[in-house]
Formats: structure tokens, sequence, C-alpha cells
């Protein structure tokens, strides 16, 4: 079971106690306190979200949030420390996977919706750390490579392609598709946890619907999102660590002028 954790490092006090209240949380429970009501920003939100699990890590005591992993693999742990330095020892360690650095409490809410719509892929397969960054304060850890890709930057719930397949209606987020494969008129589009998508279109069609800022076609059947690239060369690319699909030359030109900046 993999619970997805977030830390909220703030050096300032009063931003602190700002950003907790503006969570709707009406008591941050210090050591061991568990929050099952919904939170104020998941109605806003179009997916369904699970219990939270509030930590007070003010104290820096690693044991507050080592207590709670593993919970579930549905759980959102949310702890609110002031040290940067203890929330990249946390993620160090294994504790954390997203680190979020707010400037305002306009700041945290705009970053902390795009954790929730992304928190469902999340909590099924993390393929990298997240750093949540601000352009006035960055991060040591910012523009650091990781062994995965990370979801950077992250994508609005909005951008997502609708399919209509024998009559099945289904909505698929851009940040989910691994890659996209076509045999004949059918094409498959191949989510991040495993589900398949079918739709009857051509290869071109639906890259031309999902765009070219994360998608890349590579060969006559495929067309990948980059930020799942775990290798590649000039004539092949490992994808997730679970697929490796070929470069045609037709393709490899512009594959390499697309990857050029990528990595």
């Amino acid at each position: 079971m993999y619970t997805t954790s977030t830390a909220f490092f703030v050096k300032n006090e009063e931003l602190r106690k700002i950003i907790a209240e503006s969570t709707s949380i009406s008591t941050i429970i210090k050591n061991n306190g568990i929050f099952n009501n919904k939170h104020q920003f998941i109605e806003k939100s179009i997916l369904t979200f699970p219990d939270f699990v509030m930590v007070d890590l003010l104290d820096e005591n690693e044991d507050d949030i080592e207590s709670f992993l593993p919970i579930s693999a549905t759980t959102l742990i949310i702890g609110i420390c002031k040290s940067d330095l203890f929330a990249l020892k946390l993620m160090d360690k294994g504790f954390i996977d997203v680190i979020i650095n707010p400037t305002s409490t306009e700041d945290f809410s705009k970053k902390f919706l795009k954790i929730l719509n992304l928190f469902q892929v999340l909590s099924r397969k993390i393929l990298g750390t997240i750093l949540v960054q601000s352009p006035t304060n960055p991060h040591p850890y910012f523009g650091k490579r990781f062994a995965y890709p990370p979801y950077s930057p992250l994508y609005e719930a909005e951008k997502s392609i609708l399919l209509n397949y024998k009559g099945v209606k289904s909505k698929i987020y851009l940040e989910e598709i691994v890659f996209v494969s076509s045999l004949n008129n059918l094409i498959t589009i191949h989510t991040v946890n495993k589900e398949k998508y079918n739709a009857f279109s051509s290869l071109k069609a639906i890259h031309e619907k999902i765009g070219y800022s994360l998608f890349i076609r590579i060969n006559k059947e495929t067309v990948i999102n980059y930020k799942f690239i775990t290798s590649f060369s000039s004539k092949e690319v490992e994808i997730n660590k679970e697929y490796t699909f070929e470069v045609t030359r037709v393709y490899s030109e512009s594959f390499k002028e697309f990857i050029k900046d990528k990595f």
C-alpha cells in the first residue's frame, strides 16, 4: 500500500497560520491526528477524494509523519513545517512525494488544487517528485534531474480528451496518458494506472487532439508522452521502464528536435 504525502514548508509563522486556516480544517491535530471530512477545495474539483491525515510538523519530529506511513493507498497526508531542509530530509527518506513552497494563500490554493487534481494518479504510481516552485523563491532542488521524470509542470483538470467508443464515453486526463497505440483505424490510449481506452480514429487526429507539448510521434503506430520516458536513444525509447518502442527513420529527426530541450 502506498500513501502520498505532502509537506508545506513555510518559514513565516504568520503565513503558516493563514495557510492552515485557508484549508478550512478547524483544528490541526498535533501528533497523530486524523481529519476525515471533505476539504473545501475538493468541492471545487470534479474528482472525488478520500480522507486526509493532517500532521503538525512544526516541531520537526520525523516520528510525527513516520507513524502514519503507510496508512493506505487512498490517504493524502498533509504536513505543515517551517524548515525547507526538514521537508527535503523527509523527501530523501521517502516519507513525502510533494513539496509546496507557497508565497501567499492564493498561491497555496492554486497549487494545492493542482495536487488534488493529480492525486488519484499519484496514489496509483509515483513517477517522480513534484516540485511546485515559486519563481520568486526558488527551491534548491528546482531543476534537479530525477531517475524518473517528474510531473512538472502540473496540468489543470480540464486538460483532457473525451473518447466515444461504441456508445461509451470516457474522459482521460492528459497527464495520465503514457502512450497511444494504433492498429489500422483503432487507437488505444494507455494510462498510468494500466487502463486502456479505445476509439475509432486516426493516430494523427488523436495526436492533434492531445496536443504537441507533451506528446511526440515516434513511429507509424505510436505516440508517447515524453514525461514517462526513462531512457532513449536515436533508435528506441523506453517508457516507464516497462515498454520499449522503436523510433523509425521517418520520425527520428522530429523526435530528436522535440526531445533535445526536454532532458
